[in-house]
């Protein structure tokens, strides 16, 4: 059994500390807004991997193996989020990052908690994990799937929060030192939304990228 959780744990580990849209969407937030909105990001990453784990242990699996090209769906639609994404950044960068007169984070955490839930829901990286893995650790003998399946989600967020955390606040630290400068700041929604734009255009033309992981 030990065995069984520290095989599920490593393997946790290594999608986590991999760069992927959750990691470099906390980066990018973190630079570009600060500590506060790193770690909001990395919540609303956690938050979508929970309601991941959910939908797995209602059936997901069952049904995109029934429907595999459902599976394409959920690709080109985070592709298409996280270019979204990177194109709000850099339309909105007057309001968004740090050290505008008048500019108060209050007014963008909820917005970042969303993006961030919707993000990580449709990430197909993430989902593949679930869908794939986390079955595999169910064990008959302990009866209860769906609640193994649910305990093994909130297991892997914990994870991901201490992996996430550190990452959250360097990221907030280096933001807050380059926004003093006002070029570096007036440069940084551009470096961010070219992050996420990216990301997404990667995501789209290499799906290869996400039946690998």
């Amino acid at each position: 059994m030990l065995e069984s959780y520290a095989l599920f744990f490593t393997a946790s580990l290594l999608l986590l500390v991999v760069p992927g849209p959750d990691m470099l969407a906390i980066v990018s937030r973190g630079v570009n807004m600060g500590k506060k909105m790193a770690f909001v990001t990395t919540i609303g990453y956690l938050i979508g991997d929970l309601i991941q784990t959910l939908l797995v242990a209602l059936g997901l699996a069952a049904f995109l193996a029934a429907h595999p090209m459902m599976l394409d769906i959920l690709r080109l639609a985070g592709a298409a989020y996280l270019v979204y994404l990177g194109i709000a950044s850099i339309v909105h960068r007057g309001t968004q990052s740090l050290g505008q007169p008048g500019t108060s984070q209050t007014n963008h955490w909820g917005q970042v908690l969303r993006q961030s839930i919707v993000a990580s829901v449709i990430n197909p990286k993430t989902a593949l994990f679930f869908i794939a893995f986390l079955p595999q650790f169910v064990k008959a003998e302990l009866g209860h799937p769906t609640l193994q399946i649910l305990m093994l989600g909130v297991l892997f967020a914990v994870i991901a929060f201490a992996a996430y955390a550190p990452v959250a606040w360097c990221a907030g630290s280096l933001g807050q030192y380059l926004n003093r400068s006002p070029r570096i700041q007036r440069w940084l929604p551009w470096v961010s939304g070219s992050i996420f734009i990216g990301l997404g255009v990667t995501l789209a033309f290499n799906p290869s990228n996400v039946s690998e992981s």
